[in-house]
């Protein structure tokens, strides 16, 4: 009775043993596409049962070249051998600014299924085969030159002073300029560059890049913002921007162009508009440093006396704006070219004010903020636009992070004490009466 029992046990579960649930397909959406253009490559993976968790993929890194997760993925059934299987669709998008055969390598896939919908969860690691596809380079692109591929590329521009205002020397005119497209990653939109006259002094804010996608559409913004101040008395004249990108459908490059405008500068110059400048005094230090030590001080005796100690730990280390400054300070002090842009763009999401146009006008900010953008610009060139990014050096670019954080951070503390300093008192005393 035993032996019968076994044999019909092994019968019964003899499909799982012959089924791996290690089973996936990856293939390109296109076989050929222009430099620029979204590639879309599409990961499925296959289960008997459902499905329990999300599935985390190890991608491959290659040059000049973005590859952008599209949406969520998509859940359904599909018939194999004659077996019904679920499926998990995911799919992502390849940009790149490379010419000719370019091969996503193998990489691998976790995720986590059950063999059955009433088995038990189990862990799968599996291997995805090389993927190629034909990258064509447009004609009439220039040596190094970064490739929008897109149908329809929007470009806006807005000024901080009307036309007519009149400016005197050492006022400010920012300009700003909005870039915002449809199937295409902003991280692959290149810097604006002027060529500004002399007397002139240029403070550009870091870059807004924000990356969407919706109902499996990927859109692309990129700000730039750049702040001019006129030293001397005269007439300046503003460049017109032009933009160009390469229109697939049509298989023609585009431009248009944002028109500059000429400033009238009269006045006499002032003794304190030299810069855009606003100092710290020193009690402003001080109370930062207090601050940070009965800050310390109170933290300390927190985590001390703290129920929750391993809850705080977890808190404060999952934080994102903890965790994107170190990936940041990783990735430059390991002069990872690619790993240090994306980790920007993390930065840049959860402290938005840093480096905008929002700013309090302080020479050191001004300053910190435009050479941020210079050595962004710099690494967008090498990662994107022929450049070579294992020559990059990251020191630069996390000593001015740290240099603007701080400077935000006691401009937070600054701002918040003279907040405190202009309340009026909680409990006012009483009037005499005569």
């Amino acid at each position: 009775m035993t032996r019968i029992a076994v044999l019909v046990y092994s019968v019964l579960l003899c499909p799982l043993s012959l089924w791996s649930a290690e089973t996936i397909q990856v293939e390109m959406g296109k076989e050929s596409a222009w430099m620029g253009q979204g590639v879309p490559l599409i990961v499925t993976l296959y289960s008997p049962g459902p499905f329990s968790s999300a599935a985390a993929f190890d991608l491959p890194e290659l040059p000049s070249t973005v590859i952008l997760k599209m949406g969520n993925p998509v859940v359904g059934s599909e018939d194999v051998d004659g077996e019904s299987l679920l499926t998990q669709r995911h799919e992502f998008a390849i940009f790149t600014q490379q010419a000719g055969k370019i091969t996503v390598p193998s990489f691998r896939v976790r995720y986590s299924s059950k063999p059955s919908f009433t088995g038990k969860s189990e862990d799968h690691s599996v291997q995805t085969s090389p993927v190629s596809f034909e990258s064509k380079r447009p004609p009439g692109a220039e040596p190094g030159e970064i490739v929008i591929s897109v149908p329809k590329l929007e470009f806006t521009q807005s000024w901080s002073l009307d036309e007519q205002q009149e400016l005197a020397p050492g006022d400010v005119l920012q300009r700003t300029m909005v870039r915002r497209a449809e199937g295409v990653t902003a991280m692959l939109m290149p810097p604006i560059s002027m060529d500004l006259p002399d007397g002139v002094r240029t403070y550009p804010s870091a870059p807004k890049v924000v990356d969407t996608v919706e109902r499996g559409v990927a859109k692309a913004e990129r700000t730039d913002s750049v702040k001019l101040q006129f030293e001397q008395p005269g007439t300046y004249t503003i460049p017109d921007v032009e933009v160009r990108w390469w229109n697939p459908d049509d298989e023609v490059f585009e431009s248009k162009t944002l028109p500059g405008r000429t400033a009238s500068v009269s006045g006499t110059i002032s003794a304190d508009t030299s810069s855009p400048a606003s100092t710290n005094t020193g009690g402003a230090r001080h109370f930062a440093l207090y601050f940070a030590a009965a800050a310390t001080v109170l933290i300390t005796l927190y985590f001390v006396f703290s129920k929750n100690l391993q809850h705080a730990f977890n808190t404060y280390f999952n934080d994102p704006q903890k965790q994107v400054p170190r990936r940041l300070k990783d990735a430059c002090q390991n002069n990872d070219a690619k790993a240090a842009y994306q980790a920007w763009i993390e930065w840049m999401r959860v402290h938005p004010h840093l480096g905008s146009e929002e700013s309090d006008g302080s020479t050191q900010r001004e300053r910190l903020a435009g050479e941020a953008s210079k050595m962004i610009g710099d690494l967008e060139f090498r990662l994107y636009g022929g450049g070579d990014p294992n020559t990059w050096n990251g020191q630069p670019l996390w000593k001015i992070v740290s240099q603007l954080s701080r400077a935000d951070h006691q401009q937070m503390i600054h701002a918040k004490h003279a907040s405190h300093r202009d309340l009026a008192d909680l409990n006012p005393a009483p009037i005499a009466k005569a």
